[in-house]
């Protein structure tokens, strides 16, 4: 499956702040903005104003010189629910009314209150039979629906909605060095992306999509109380497969990652590499220059949610 840049823009509205990415043709980051967003706008990630956002996301836009308007939206991760469920080859129509039946238990409305989607992720063989694993996800109209009419409302033409597993993952398969390439196919990864007020948590087994959680904490919680939450998802995935069940890496994203001692700390509770995700990719590759180390790591879900799976 090949990934190409679609959008020239990625839109990512977290708790506290909005980033956003204009990229070249090329897919090179060119112009990006990243804004503190002021109190009364959002509460929950759900938006109060429509219009007083899209007019605070147009001046930003208008101050940084960002012209595009083909957009992608990363949605909020604590919002969205994902499944990762393995099916026979089956016609299109039956394939969707199993994931149907299968997602409808964890929705906490009915089936048509959330947009839902999914991704044949990988193909594999089952005692001669064709097993597809897909990822599903959901996420509530009334939470989506705003953020599409606000960007409207800000001059912008959203494209497509994303969810940040999906951004991170893309971000790291299409910039990632050769060597990282082949532990992004076959390892056993962990991607954590720590924001302000939740951290999300994707691990990939032999290069295929196991487990994706988010933990919701307050701003300023313990980063220690996190790392313990880390490693319970650690030990349900080690539960989940007792054999080839070793972390090859771990790869941080968001704007709490570099904070204090947390690199060391982790690394330490749980005997695996840590790195940050600017140090995966050639960024040559991906910036036309001037982006700090920190504002590349904040800029993860708005880079990755311009490129698409083709």
């Amino acid at each position: 499956m090949r990934l190409k840049a679609k959008v020239s823009l990625g839109v990512d509205i977290g708790s506290r702040e909005i980033r956003i990415i204009e990229t070249t043709k090329n897919g090179i980051c060119s112009k990006w903005a990243i804004e503190t967003i002021p109190e009364g706008l959002l509460e929950n990630d759900r938006i109060i104003s429509e219009e007083l956002l899209a007019k605070f996301i147009r001046r930003i836009m208008d101050l940084n010189r960002i012209k595009a308007n083909r957009c992608s939206l990363c949605l909020p991760a604590h919002h969205i629910i994902t499944r990762v469920i393995s099916l026979p080859k089956m016609d299109a129509e039956i394939l969707w009314e199993n994931i149907l039946f299968d997602i409808k238990d964890y929705l906490t409305k009915g089936l048509d209150d959330y947009i839902i989607d999914y991704r044949i992720m990988d193909v594999s063989d089952l005692n001669g039979v064709e097993v597809w694993n897909i990822m599903v996800v959901a996420i509530l109209k009334e939470i989506a629906f705003p953020y599409i009419q606000m960007l409207k409302k800000a001059g912008l033409k959203p494209i497509y909605l994303d969810v940040p597993s999906n951004c991170l993952h893309k971000l790291l398969k299409m910039f990632s060095t050769h060597e990282k390439q082949l532990i992004l196919d076959n390892g056993n990864l962990c991607l954590i992306n720590i924001e302000n007020y939740y951290s999300s948590i994707i691990i990939l087994h032999n290069g295929n999509y196991f487990v994706d959680k988010t933990i919701s904490f307050a701003f300023d919680t313990n980063l220690g109380q996190l790392i313990g939450e880390i490693v319970g998802v650690f030990r349900y995935f080690q539960n989940q497969v007792p054999e080839d069940n070793h972390l090859n890496n771990i790869i941080l994203f968001g704007p709490k990652a570099t904070s204090g001692n947390f690199i060391k700390d982790l690394s330490q509770e749980v005997g695996v590499d840590v790195s940050l995700y600017s140090e995966w990719i050639s960024s040559v590759n991906l910036v036309a220059g001037g982006l700090k180390r920190n504002d590349l790591m904040v800029l993860g879900n708005a880079i990755g949610s311009t490129i698409r799976r083709l």
